[in-house]
C-alpha cells in the first residue's frame, strides 16, 4: 500500500463533482444533511444491553460545533442586524445531534423528553452573550432528571469541515499523529453512547498520548477481539479494498453523528478492521462533530 497522502490520489475526492459540492458544509445546501437513521442501528441494540450498565452516575452529552462559516455569505450579519438569533445551519449536523441524544436517553430508560425547540433554544441562549462571528464547541449535557445545560468554548474556525477528504489541503488544516493503544479496551454502553463516563478513554489517552508529542494527536483503540473500534475522541476510517472503511457499531464504537453522515452519503462503508492489518505510516481519517474530517498518519511503536 502506498502510504503517501500526496501521491496516492485514490484516497481523495475531487471536490468538483456535483454531489460533493452539494454535500460540503460551506455550501448553501448544508441544511439538507441526512439525520441519524436509528432504524439502521439494530446491530447496536443487539450488541449492548441495559443489563450491563454499571451503577455509576453519568450524564448523556453531545458536542455540537457552532460554525459561522456554515451560513451563506451575509446571512449571519443580516440576522444580527435584525436582532434575530443565529440560524440552525450554523450548528453542524444539528438534527442528528438531537436525535442521538434522545436515542441515548431512551436506551438508558430515562423518563426524559428533550423537545427539539428546547434543545436549540438552549444552544442559542448560550451564544447570546458571545461573539457570533467566532467558532465554538457547544457541550450539551442531559441529566437523569431531565436538566439540560450547555457550555460554550471558543475553538479555531474551519472553512471546510470535510477538508480531510480533499486532495488539496490548506496550510491550517490539522494533521494528526495517530498512536495505537498498548491495551485493548472493554466496550459497552459507555463506548457506544456519548456520556460523561469516559474512564476507558481517559486511561487510553494516558497510556498512549505523549506529553511532549505533536499538537494534534489521537489514539486508536481496539476491543478484546483485536477489532479496531475508534479513537479516544473520534470515529475513524482506514483505507481498505479501494475505499475508506469505518468499523461497524457492533465492535463497540460510538454511534457518531459525523460517522453516520459519511456513511449516509456513501463516502465510506462499514467493515471490521483487524488490528494485525495495521501498517506503520498508513493514512487514517478521524472525524467527529467538532473537528469534522481530518487526516492522520498511524505511528506504530
Amino acid at each position: 500500500m502506498d502510504h503517501d497522502w500526496i501521491e496516492n490520489n485514490v484516497y481523495f475526492l475531487d471536490g468538483t463533482e456535483p454531489f460533493f459540492e452539494d454535500w460540503i458544509p460551506s455550501s448553501e445546501h448544508s441544511n439538507s444533511m441526512p439525520v441519524f437513521k436509528y432504524e439502521r442501528s439494530k446491530d447496536l441494540s443487539d450488541f449492548i444491553s441495559t443489563e450491563v450498565i454499571p451503577d455509576v452516575p453519568f450524564e448523556i452529552l453531545s458536542t455540537i460545533r457552532y460554525e459561522p462559516n456554515l451560513a451563506t455569505p451575509g446571512a449571519l450579519q443580516a440576522g444580527n442586524d435584525a436582532g434575530e438569533d443565529v440560524p440552525d445551519v450554523c450548528f453542524f449536523l444539528l438534527s442528528a445531534h438531537h436525535q442521538r441524544l434522545q436515542y441515548a436517553i431512551d436506551f438508558f430508560h430515562w423518563d426524559v423528553e428533550l423537545p427539539y425547540d428546547h434543545f436549540v433554544g438552549e444552544l442559542r441562549a448560550a451564544l447570546r452573550l458571545l461573539d457570533h462571528s467566532k467558532s465554538y464547541k457547544m457541550r450539551a449535557l442531559v441529566s437523569k432528571n431531565g436538566e439540560l445545560t450547555v457550555e460554550a468554548t471558543e475553538i479555531a474556525p474551519r472553512r471546510n469541515l470535510f477538508s480531510g477528504l480533499l486532495r488539496t489541503q490548506k496550510a491550517d488544516d490539522p494533521q494528526y499523529t495517530i498512536y495505537l493503544d498498548s491495551e485493548s479496551i472493554m466496550v459497552g454502553p459507555f463506548t457506544s453512547f456519548k456520556t460523561t463516563n469516559r474512564e476507558v478513554y481517559s486511561k487510553s489517552r494516558e497510556r498512549s498520548l505523549r506529553a511532549d508529542g505533536p499538537e494534534f494527536q489521537e489514539v486508536l483503540l481496539y476491543n478484546p477481539r483485536d477489532e479496531i473500534t475508534e479513537g479516544s475522541i473520534t470515529n475513524i476510517a482506514l483505507f481498505r479494498d479501494g475505499s475508506w472503511k469505518t468499523p461497524p457499531l457492533g465492535v463497540g464504537c460510538l454511534c457518531g453523528v459525523t460517522r453516520n453522515h459519511l456513511l449516509s452519503t456513501k463516502i465510506m462503508q462499514e467493515a471490521t478492521i483487524d488490528r494485525k492489518s495495521l501498517q506503520h505510516g498508513e493514512p487514517v481519517l478521524i472525524f467527529n462533530g467538532i473537528i469534522g474530517v481530518c487526516r492522520g498518519t498511524l505511528v506504530l511503536k
